[in-house]
């Protein structure tokens, strides 16, 4: 059974019991939802910007088409929840839970994820332009396809990460650790690498126009059919070692 919640005049839900609500298309600007154990609510197509869910557990939620400006999602948990096709630019989640999240199709233009813990999290086709995901947890991550020019990697575990396809153009990965993680076929021009740990990735197939791999760790890594040919240097030509 869904359940539509009521408001107070100050919309603040602290620490109620949310399982199931239905708040699809409303508009919750600056609501308060930290500490509230929202399991499966329905946020599809509502307005939340500036809205704070810190310490909430979002297990299951649906956010899809939501627009999350500004919203505050720091420690909350968001296992298996939906992102899908929303807008998040300035969201933060950092220290988030989000295995298993859902953001395929989302735009998380200048969103933070610094911190959270990501494992299994989709984002295949989101728009990701200039978020930041310093010393997030990413195993296994899937952002094959997304568009991730300038985003903010460092010192992030990216373990199994998918990046097949994805636009990294200007990406910053410096110092982070990247074991097994796919990059065939992306577009890298102007990536910084420097310093990362990249044993066993793949990079066959990738555009590595002019990024950066001074003192990388390479081992195991793979550029079979990288354009322009890896020449088996951490640094190209032209570039300050």
């Amino acid at each position: 059974m869904q359940v539509r919640s009521v408001f107070s005049a100050t919309g603040t839900h602290c620490r109620a019991c949310l399982g199931g609500a239905l708040f699809s298309g409303a508009l919750h600007g600056g609501a308060l939802f930290s500490g509230a154990c929202l399991g499966g609510p329905l946020f599809s197509g509502a307005c939340l910007g500036g809205a704070l869910f810190s310490g909430a557990c979002l297990v299951g939620a649906l956010f899809s088409g939501a627009c999350l400006g500004g919203a505050l999602f720091s420690g909350a948990l968001h296992g298996r929840a939906l992102f899908s096709g929303a807008l998040h630019g300035g969201a933060l989640f950092s220290g988030a839970c989000l295995g298993g999240a859902l953001f395929s199709g989302a735009c998380l233009g200048w969103a933070l994820f610094s911190g959270a813990c990501l494992g299994g999290a989709l984002f295949s086709g989101a728009c990701l332009g200039g978020p930041l995901f310093s010393g997030a947890l990413h195993g296994g991550d899937l952002f094959s396809g997304a568009c991730l020019g300038g985003a903010l990697f460092s010192g992030a575990c990216l373990g199994g990460a998918l990046f097949s396809g994805a636009c990294l153009g200007g990406a910053l990965f410096s110092g982070a650790l990247h074991g097994w993680a796919l990059f065939s076929g992306a577009c890298l021009g102007g990536a910084l690498f420097s310093g990362a740990c990249l044993g066993r990735a793949l990079f066959s197939g990738a555009c590595l126009g002019r990024a950066l791999f001074s003192g990388a760790c390479l081992g195991g890594a793979l550029f079979s059919g990288a354009c322009p040919v890896f020449q088996g240097s951490q640094t190209w030509p032209g570039l300050p070692a």
